[in-house]
């Protein structure tokens, strides 16, 4: 994928395209390739690449609801237009605590509905 040293020289930038269109943000990018935030925004910007709008705050409560109301994080991200990763940011920010793989909440956390 890259070497070490200068990460960004060694990417492409269809591949960057690829990870930033994938759901990572500028930041995980710059860190992942380690170069700046703001040389990474770059190369997307010249690359043409359409911005994603952060998250308000009704989508973030949609999300912490959707959630609570037992949908899968999958179809979250498809009703509300953002990134898996995006959507499991705002569950922590909401102190929603995250159902195992089978869909259940670990015994004990929540009290009865």
């Amino acid at each position: 994928m890259h070497s070490q040293g200068s990460g960004l020289k060694n990417v492409t930038t269809e591949k960057l395209v690829e990870l930033y269109n994938s759901g990572l943000s500028t930041h995980k990018l710059a860190k992942m390739f380690k170069g700046s935030q703001s040389r990474m925004y770059l190369r997307l910007f010249n690359a043409g690449v359409k911005f994603r709008q952060g998250v308000g705050e009704d989508t973030s409560l949609k999300i912490a609801q959707l959630y609570k109301d037992g949908v899968k994080v999958r179809e979250i991200a498809e009703q509300t237009g953002v990134s898996i990763e995006t959507i499991y940011r705002h569950l922590k920010r909401h102190r929603v605590t995250r159902r195992n793989r089978s869909g259940k909440s670990p015994e004990g956390i929540f009290g009865t509905r």
